[in-house]
Parts: C-alpha cells; structure tokens; sequence
C-alpha cells in the first residue's frame, strides 16, 4: 500500500451537507510524484459529485499545504455541529490542530494533479 486518503461524508441517514477530510498519507518511497495532491483532488472531486456543501479538516502539520486546493483556516465555532460531534473533534486530534474549510464548488479549484513517473 502506497497511499490513502479518507474522507467521510458524515451521518448520511441525515443527509449531511460536509464532509470531514480525516486523513491524507503517501507512503516515503512514494512522496514528491504529486500522489498526495492527486488523492486530496480526488477526494474533493468526489465530495463535489455528491452535492456536498464543504468539506471540514484538522491538520497539526499541514496548514500551508491544503491552501493550495482552497483551504481556508476557520473556527471551530464555525464548524457545522454534525462535524463537532466527530471523535476528530472531541479528542482523537489535538485542540491546537487547525481547523480549515473548503467550500465544494468554489470557482477557483485547483488544476487536475497528476501523478510523476518514478
């Protein structure tokens, strides 16, 4: 295994309208082949496919990296409740990660990624 991205569209029994990006990881002998930013493109992709309104992350090492597709820093005041009840949100990330927001159908998304040849 070379990569994974997770993202979670939250309780669709409710038909949430966000989604949580909790976790995006390129293996070491995989890194700079822009694998990490074509996973974070898809996983974006996908959430705009399913109609969602934004999709929510935590990040403790990130947060100049996930601008670059549209992040922005938020609060977690800000946050939809159905994001704050997570486990993300209660403990599983620190209180000092950064919470960031990236609103599904902004104008100004990323050009398609493509993966290096190694």
């Amino acid at each position: 295994k070379f990569s994974s991205v997770v993202i979670r569209p939250l309780t669709p029994v409710t038909r949430a309208r966000n989604a949580l990006l909790r976790s995006v990881a390129v293996a070491p002998e995989w890194r700079s082949r822009g694998l990490g930013r074509a996973l974070v493109a898809r996983a974006i992709a996908d959430a705009e496919a399913r109609g969602l309104d934004a999709v929510y992350l935590l990040t403790t090492s990130a947060e100049r990296y996930f601008p670059s597709f549209g992040f922005r820093p938020t609060t977690r005041a800000a946050v939809p409740r159905e994001l704050q009840t997570t486990a993300e949100f209660n403990g599983a990330c620190p209180d000092s990660a950064v919470v960031m927001c990236r609103d599904c159908g902004v104008t100004e998304a990323p050009a398609r990624a493509s993966i290096a040849p190694s």
